[in-house]
Parts: C-alpha cells; sequence; structure tokens
C-alpha cells in the first residue's frame, strides 16, 4: 500500500503575495506586510539557495490573526493640571 504525503503549499515571499493579489487583486496586503508578519512571529522557512520558502498556510493563519484583533480602549479622564503663573 502506497503512502500518501500531504505537503502544505511552500511559496517564496513573492510568491504569497501575488496568490493574495490574484484571490483579491483590491487588496491592501503589501509585500512589506506579508514580510513584517513573517519577522514578528518568527515563521519557519526552508531554503533552496538564496530563497527562503514559508507555509502559505501558516502565514495566512497569521494574517488573520493579526487582523482579527480588536483592541479594547477604555477612556479615562484625567484632570487638567493647571499651572501657577508668577
Amino acid at each position: 500500500m502506497e503512502q500518501i504525503i500531504y505537503l502544505p503549499p511552500i511559496r517564496t515571499t513573492e510568491q504569497i503575495y501575488n496568490d493574495i493579489k490574484t484571490a483579491d487583486s483590491n487588496s491592501a496586503i503589501s509585500l512589506n506586510y506579508i514580510k513584517g508578519i513573517i519577522r514578528k512571529y518568527n515563521i519557519p522557512y526552508a531554503t533552496s539557495g538564496n530563497k527562503k520558502m514559508y507555509n502559505e498556510k501558516l502565514v495566512f493563519d497569521y494574517i488573520n490573526k493579526e487582523l482579527s484583533f480588536v483592541e479594547e480602549t477604555t477612556t479615562t479622564i484625567v484632570p487638567a493640571k493647571v499651572r501657577k503663573q508668577v
């Protein structure tokens, strides 16, 4: 019986960017944003010569995580201090 191996989609940053633009030509996601996500979350990579290749699904998961984060803000009223003039 033959064993089936499933490989994740392995892409360079440029290929990931092109896949996003192909799916949504009006996407505001830039190549620099993708590179920033990779740096911020230390996404592992494989190398082939000078080329770094990433798991595209993992990059998309982190992009979804980043974009779905909603920060709740609370405002606190701080009384203003009036400086005495001499």
